[in-house]
């Protein structure tokens, strides 16, 4: 007899992550309607303040996963059938001028990755006849939100701007594994499990780009760089430390943000 089981798992940290950026994109949505509003003055403090929100590609190692996770024990046990690969990056920034070819900025990005696997497989009968069918998933997804800090140098200022510039980062990493077996004659959840791990670590990051300016407040550009940012052993919400026993000793697992990354960006001066 078949039995239904659902297992649902609700992060608290995604709930507050969550609503951390919804603050951060109302203050800066409220910051600006102040701004044009007129009821900053010219020659205000604020005048010095621009946001700035991109989205590119980034590519990111996770060579723990990759190597040890995936190649050497989900791919021979047909749970998953490719690495983690690059993914779309989101970050938003508020800068502040030093003039006059300087900047320091604050910011935050979202980066992140999945790989699955799905294989259908049929249900028989004591006398071995075909009653129906099951669909099992694997599915192994990353995530990080990314505080990052950094200081900005302009080569040139004009209507192309080219630039360089130097941070460090804090990473906010997460891991979710997640096994299910679903009956499709009937969409119900026969077996689930989910485990979630996170990690957090310190890194750095170096960029170069190009500003062009636009009529009024607004600049477009693009920027690329490299990232290293590598979190800590990666834990359960009891503590217990994720190790991958497939290696001899045991070793722990983390979470790889490293690598290249290209942003497009719009940027809003604040008046």
């Amino acid at each position: 007899m078949l039995t239904n089981e659902s297992t649902s798992v609700v992060s608290n940290e995604n709930r507050q992550v969550g609503r951390v950026v919804v603050r951060l994109v109302l203050a800066t949505l409220s910051l600006l309607l102040f701004s044009w509003s007129g009821v900053c003055a010219e020659g205000s403090p604020l005048s010095d303040f621009q946001v700035t929100f991109g989205a590119g590609w980034g590519q990111a190692d996770q060579d723990d996963l990759n190597d040890k996770y995936i190649d050497e024990f989900a791919r021979p046990a047909g749970l998953l059938d490719d690495h983690l690969s690059s993914r779309v990056s989101f970050y938003g920034e508020l800068a502040y001028s030093l003039p006059p070819k300087h900047q320091l900025l604050l910011g935050m990005s979202y980066t992140g990755g999945k790989t699955d696997n799905h294989r259908t497989e049929l249900i028989i009968d004591e006398l071995q006849q075909v009653i129906g069918t099951m669909t099992v998933s694997n599915e192994l997804s990353v995530s990080a939100v990314i505080l990052q800090a950094r200081f900005k140098y302009f080569i040139s200022r004009g209507t192309w701007s080219p630039f360089v510039s130097l941070g460090t980062a804090y990473a906010f990493g997460k891991a979710n594994l997640e096994h299910k077996i679903v009956v499709d004659s009937s969409q119900a959840t026969l077996w689930s499990k989910e485990d979630q791990y996170t990690g957090r670590g310190v890194g750095w990051l170096v960029t170069m780009g190009i500003q062009r300016n636009l009529a009024g407040p607004v600049s477009v550009g693009a920027e690329g760089g490299y990232r290293q940012v590598v979190t800590s052993d990666l834990e359960d919400d009891a503590g217990a430390v994720w190790r991958f026993d497939g290696a001899r000793p045991a070793q722990a697992v983390r979470l790889d943000f490293s690598g290249w990354y290209l942003m497009g960006t719009v940027t809003v001066d604040i008046l």
